[in-house]
């Protein structure tokens, strides 16, 4: 059974599958006393980095019926529980043995670029810029360098117990593309067919907790935001929003929204909730804005129109009101959300 960590052992021929031919392997520190060093494999080739990412991230297939154990892949930003409540309606098992599951299950979010920076110990990919790489045997790098005969690259940890001057040390390439056992593995089971790809907001968004946002939802939540004992019972709500539908609504809420997600600073579902529904970006748009906005992602209709319309009439300024009797009309290339043909593109 393989530990859940990004650094599993990489096997040569899975690099050679991958199309990776000037990969070479380095230490990194994976661990914050510095006493453990993983290997990991670095290459140049930014396309084949990439390549691999995608493997890893674009989904290939939505249907939960095709598929009976999913791995997590670490630093997902949804709870594991979540995950393993929504897995269960639909008799999926979530396991931290990816060797024995048919699916991973991925938050897109699995990179990191990083300069002189701490090793980030739970990204698969890792764009590392400007580094340094000690090949001297001392401290704890001696066993790893003995073992293996792989130069460690340098990160910020070890400056806390090291010099950088006390070593011998050269330049790493300017940008090295670095791919953690586990993301050449999984990249190669993907590859080979052995193994779907589902993206986390597929298997939240099946779930029979999801509910659709309501006029009268918003208002409640709006009223229980003023109450410090309600604002416990909205951080269990919004996770259960679909965002997708009813985007004037999901306008109303991020308005109110906007700047109080320090309320729950500690709850991950949240924070993935808020990001995927880019509340954010939205709460700081006006109703003109955010009719634009879904008409350009396709989610406007006629009644999400008719939603924000008047609000966009009531933000008009018009000066020299004294003299001049003006009269207000849609532009022509929105009258056509005026009738009720149009139906929401989910």
């Amino acid at each position: 059974m393989a530990k859940k960590t990004v650094f599993q052992v990489i096997d040569n021929a899975d690099v050679i599958n991958l199309g990776i031919e000037d990969g070479v392997y380095y230490g990194v520190c994976a661990s914050s006393s510095l006493d453990e060093i993983a290997t990991v494999l670095v290459t140049e080739d930014i396309e084949k980095y990439q390549e691999v990412e995608e493997l890893l991230v674009n989904e290939t297939t939505s249907d939960l019926t095709t598929v009976k154990k999913g791995f997590v892949l670490p630093g997902c930003s949804v709870s594991a529980d979540r995950l393993k409540e929504a897995a269960k309606e639909h008799s999926i098992t979530i396991t931290n043995d990816y060797e024995s599951a048919d699916f991973i299950l991925t938050d897109g979010m699995i990179t990191a670029d990083c300069r002189n920076e701490k090793y980030p110990t739970s990204k698969l990919l890792v764009e590392w810029t400007n580094g340094y790489v000690i090949n001297d045997l001392k401290n704890s790098v001696l066993d790893y360098v003995e073992a293996t005969g792989n130069t460690v690259l340098w990160d910020d940890r070890c400056n806390q117990y090291w010099n950088l001057s006390n070593f011998d040390y050269e330049s790493a390439p300017y940008t090295c593309y670095i791919l953690t056992g586990l993301a050449v593995n999984l990249a190669t089971k993907i590859k080979g067919g052995e193994m779907n790809v589902i993206e986390v907001d597929t298997l939240l968004s099946s779930s029979a907790n999801i509910q659709p946002l309501t006029k009268q939802l918003v208002n409640d939540m709006i009223g229980m935001l003023n109450c410090a004992d309600d604002r416990e019972m909205v951080g269990a709500l919004l996770p259960t929003i679909d965002y997708r539908k009813t985007p004037a609504l999901m306008w109303q809420l991020a308005c109110k929204l906007r700047g109080k997600d320090y309320y729950w600073p500690r709850n991950k579902d949240i924070k993935y909730w808020w990001a995927v529904a880019n509340i954010d970006q939205l709460g700081y748009m006006c109703a003109e804005e955010a009719v634009i906005h879904y008409d350009k992602l396709g989610k406007l209709d006629s009644e999400n129109f008719k939603m924000l319309e008047p609000i966009c009439r009531e933000e008009i300024s018009i000066s020299n009101r004294s003299l001049y009797v003006f009269r207000v009309a849609v532009n022509p290339k929105w009258r056509k959300y005026l009738t009720n043909k149009t139906k929401t593109n989910e």
